[in-house]
C-alpha cells in the first residue's frame, strides 16, 4: 500500500518497521489467490482514500520563440515561470513527506524520442540546470545496498537562483537562450526541428541528510550546508512532455534579442 523501498539499518539507530499482508479464502487454492488480489485492491483503495498522497508541484508551462541577434546569430528562447513551483510545499506527517522544489533542468533531444541513446548515438543532453541557492549542494542517492551515486550536481555560479526573486510572481521567470545545436555546436538551421523538455525536481526534506557525517559514522544530520544524501524515492522529478521547436517559426517581430530583464533571463547556452 505504501512502500518505502529498500533501506539500510544503521547500528544504534531505531527504526519502526510495519508490515501488512492480505489473506483470501476461495473455493480452491487458485481461486484463493484471486480473492486475495481483490481484497488487496480494496485495501489499497481504502488506504488511498484515508491517506491521499500530496499533489505534485504545478506543471511548468514554457513559452517558445526563435529569433536572430543584431549580429545575425540565430537562437531559441525557452521561457517559463518559476514562482508557482518554488512556492510549492507538500507536507504529510503520516507518510513522512516534506516535499519542496529544489530546481529545474532543461534537456535537449536529437530526435522526437526521450530515449537517452538511439542506435549507439547520444540522443539526450542536459543543457542547463538551475538550483535554489540554499544549504544543499550536490545531491547523492543512497541505495539499499549502501552504495551512493551522484544524482544532481551543484551547478554553481549563475545557475544557482535566489528563491526570494524566483518565487515572486513579478520576477519569477527563467529564460534559456539556445544559440547553437546542443549536440555539435553547429549554428541553428532554419526549418529544422529541435526538441526539449523541462524537468522540475523536488526533495523530500524528511528523508535527506548531510553526506559528510553519514560517511564518517552514519550520523543523520539535517540543516547545515554541504552535500546531501537522498534516500531512494526522496528525489522526485516531474518532466514535461517533449516539446518541438521549429527554428524559423514563432520569430520575434521585429527581430530582436528578446527580453533583457535580468530577473527573467537565464545564462545563454551555446
Amino acid at each position: 500500500m505504501s512502500n518505502t523501498g529498500p533501506f539500510k539499518l544503521v547500528k544504534n539507530v531505531p527504526v519502526d518497521i510495519v508490515a501488512a499482508y492480505v489473506l483470501g479464502k476461495g473455493t480452491d487454492a487458485k481461486n484463493s489467490i484471486t480473492v486475495a488480489r481483490q481484497y488487496s485492491e480494496i485495501a489499497q483503495l481504502l488506504f488511498d482514500s484515508n491517506f491521499p498522497s500530496p499533489p505534485p508541484p504545478p506543471p511548468v508551462r514554457p513559452s517558445l520563440l526563435t529569433g536572430t541577434t543584431t549580429s545575425g546569430t540565430g537562437y531559441i528562447d525557452i521561457n517559463f515561470d518559476t514562482y508557482e513551483q518554488l512556492k510549492y510545499r507538500a507536507v504529510d506527517t503520516v507518510l513522512n513527506i516534506d516535499r519542496r522544489v529544489k530546481g529545474f533542468y532543461i534537456t535537449a533531444y536529437r530526435t522526437n524520442s526521450k530515449e537517452a541513446i538511439i542506435s549507439g548515438v547520444e540522443n539526450s543532453k542536459v543543457v542547463a540546470n538551475y538550483t535554489l541557492s540554499d544549504s544543499i549542494n550536490n545531491i547523492y542517492t543512497l541505495f539499499g545496498n549502501g552504495n551512493q551515486e551522484l544524482a544532481i550536481a551543484d551547478p554553481l555560479g549563475e545557475f544557482r537562483i535566489d528563491s526570494a526573486l524566483y518565487a515572486d510572481p513579478s520576477t519569477g521567470r527563467l529564460r534559456i537562450k539556445i544559440t547553437a545545436n546542443p549536440f555539435n555546436q553547429d549554428p541553428l538551421v532554419k526549418g529544422q526541428t529541435y526538441y526539449f523538455t523541462i524537468t522540475t525536481y523536488a526533495l523530500n526534506h524528511a528523508a535527506i541528510f548531510l553526506k559528510a557525517p553519514y560517511d564518517q559514522n552514519k550520523s543523520i544530520v539535517y540543516g547545515p550546508g554541504g552535500d546531501y544524501i537522498a534516500r531512494v524515492g526522496s528525489l522526485e522529478e516531474y518532466e514535461t512532455a517533449l516539446f518541438p521547436i521549429l527554428y524559423g517559426e514563432s520569430m520575434y517581430v521585429p527581430a530582436s534579442e528578446g527580453s533583457t530583464a535580468q530577473a527573467a533571463q537565464g545564462p545563454f547556452i551555446r
